[in-house]
């Protein structure tokens, strides 16, 4: 909508455009945009990094464009969009013809090193931008040494406080000794903004053989900056496998946690035996469970010495089909599948 200009509503805008709040607008796609694009944007006097972020403002504050940068130096073509003359009052959307567009980088102010940032519907232009920041961050949160099942997944996070002045957004990378285990960060950078926290994300996955390598593994991981990837947080985690599979000889080996065996008769109606190997002393569970995923028995088996051991578990009342069993240890817990035949 066409906005009436008083030196009220001029002051309330350029304040409205410095502050942090004139950040969390809305973009409104209209009919009527310019595209601004350039190759030679910096932030703190380099090529503008991979992941930052552009915004464009009307004289009045409202956000009427954004662009994440994917090639290091380069940016656009971003719509900056226009005022929509055929909406209802108050409704604002943005520039009108002849507009000044204030740009931002990484919530810094920029400035217009070459080019014309006014808005005309339809056309192209090529603005380069220069923008600083204090880029700096702490960690507030890293992850604790922890354990898993061979062949699984566990998900672990760094959290670190942004400490600089514009937003900030992180990476990581990991690696790990035995070539067996497969590591994988996420693929998208974790935003926050100045003095907020982000977290950084990373799965590992266990290799279920040791094949000569201990169980227990260290993970170093290196979590960077993408608004200066000089700053750099290296750290590491000891995971330890518990479970089944993680023996030199097999299958057969004993692990050190607890081996399950393949209860026999199988298909069964309608008992069968489970038999499982303790490495040392637990608090054991049988647990049964359906296709569905619903636990159908619970069965506290006690306190147990480290040995094989056999329990019988009889299906009374249970339909047939396919269901789980699971032993649940202290140190861990291994499932295996069964079939009941009535």
């Amino acid at each position: 909508m066409r906005k009436a200009y008083c030196f009220i509503l001029v002051v309330l805008a350029l304040s409205f455009i410095g502050s942090s709040t004139a950040l969390a607008n809305d973009i409104v796609p209209t009919p009527w945009s310019t595209f601004f694009r350039d190759s030679l944007t910096t932030y703190n006097g380099l090529d503008i990094p991979v992941g930052s972020v552009i915004d464009a403002y009307d004289p009045d504050g409202i956000r009427c464009g954004t662009w994440i940068v994917t090639q290091a130096g380069l940016w656009g073509n971003m719509a900056v969009y226009g005022d929509d003359p055929f909406t209802a009052l108050p409704e604002d959307e943005g520039a009108e013809e002849g507009d000044t567009i204030t740009f931002w980088v990484n919530q810094r102010p920029a400035t217009v090193a070459v080019g014309d940032p006014t808005f005309a519907n339809q056309a192209v232009k090529l603005v380069q931008l220069a923008a600083t920041g204090t880029v700096a961050y702490s960690a507030v949160d890293l992850p604790d040494d922890t354990v898993i099942v061979p062949g699984h997944t566990i998900k672990l996070g760094v959290t670190v406080r942004n400490d600089g002045n514009g937003l900030d957004f992180y990476k990581l990378t990991a690696t790990s000794p035995d070539p067996n285990w497969t590591i994988t960060p996420q693929d998208s950078f974790s935003y926050a903004e100045a003095g907020a926290n982000a977290t950084v994300y990373f799965n590992v996955t266990a290799s279920i053989w040791n094949n000569g390598y201990p169980p227990t593994n260290t993970i170093t991981y290196t979590l960077y900056s993408g608004a200066d990837t000089t700053l750099k947080l290296t750290d590491s985690v000891e995971i330890q496998k518990f479970g089944t599979n993680v023996g030199e000889d097999g299958p057969n080996a004993l692990p050190n946690g607890f081996a399950l065996h393949q209860n026999y008769p199988n298909p069964f109606n309608p008992s069968t035996t489970i038999a499982f190997t303790l490495a040392r002393r637990s608090q054991v569970s049988l647990q049964v469970i359906d296709v569905l995923g619903r636990t159908v028995r619970n069965e506290d088996l006690g306190i147990l010495p480290a040995e094989t051991h056999e329990v019988t578990f009889t299906a009374d009342g249970m339909a047939s089909g396919v269901y789980f069993y699971r032993i649940v240890t202290d140190f861990g817990s291994e499932s295996k599948k069964m079939m009941l035949v009535k």
